[in-house]
């Protein structure tokens, strides 16, 4: 039987910024010019410049200029809640939920790189309530690979004297810094950084098999 890893509920995922025709747009937008410019020194003029739009229309969409910076924060937990789910709800061995966890969110960091910045960089500048929101969709993520690590552990799959909490810090620190040098037109794609690291990590633990894992 798989060993079960812990529930938590998330009802976190409604969203702040209003639906319509260029909302995904508008929300890319200013994920890229929160990344190159700094949410501070970034204007709702600035975006609607950008979009091709006039600054009032954007207020069709939002309230505040700290809402797009809270859905484009928002947006990037939500994948790794869906990706929670994938693997909670999986039936593959341990060692191959936690080769997908890794590869997963070394990947989705890559591909998801502005919005990856943001969050390290700008996070502060959301009001106290909306980052304890943040922070609790976080914890979920965080949560499932200390468990994964954990229970890898028990089976006897990585070597024993891994420290969980500290090799789950290294591992979610170093995916989250990847940004800093990936270039996505460069000679390494993100799968291929996802492919090389997550064998890295696995054979660093020690893990059964590592080296014939996943190719």
């Amino acid at each position: 039987m798989k060993p079960s890893l812990p529930k938590r509920s998330n009802d976190t995922l409604a969203g702040a910024v209003r639906p319509g025709a260029r909302r995904d747009e508008l929300i890319e937008i200013a994920a890229a010019m929160f990344a190159e410019k700094g949410y501070a020194n970034t204007s709702i003029q600035d975006i609607a410049e950008k979009l091709g739009m006039l600054k009032g229309s954007i207020y069709y969409y939002i309230d505040a200029k700290e809402d797009l910076l809270f859905e484009v924060i928002r947006s990037t937990m939500i994948f790794w809640h869906g990706l929670v789910k994938e693997i909670r709800d999986s039936t593959a061995n341990t060692l191959d939920r936690l080769y997908t966890y890794i590869h997963r969110n070394i990947e989705g960091s890559l591909h998801a790189r502005h919005r990856t910045e943001v969050f390290y960089h700008d996070f502060q500048a959301l009001s106290p309530e909306r980052q304890l929101v943040i922070l609790d969709m976080r914890h979920e993520h965080d949560t499932l690979l200390r468990d994964l690590i954990r229970i890898a552990k028990e089976e006897k799959l990585i070597a024993q004297h891994v420290n969980v909490k500290l090799v789950s810090l290294g591992i979610l620190t170093m995916s989250g810094s990847l940004y800093r040098w990936y270039n996505a037109d460069g000679d390494l794609s993100a799968r291929s950084i996802a492919d090389e690291l997550t064998r890295f990590v696995l054979r660093g633990l020690g893990a059964v098999s590592a080296e014939d894992s996943h190719g």
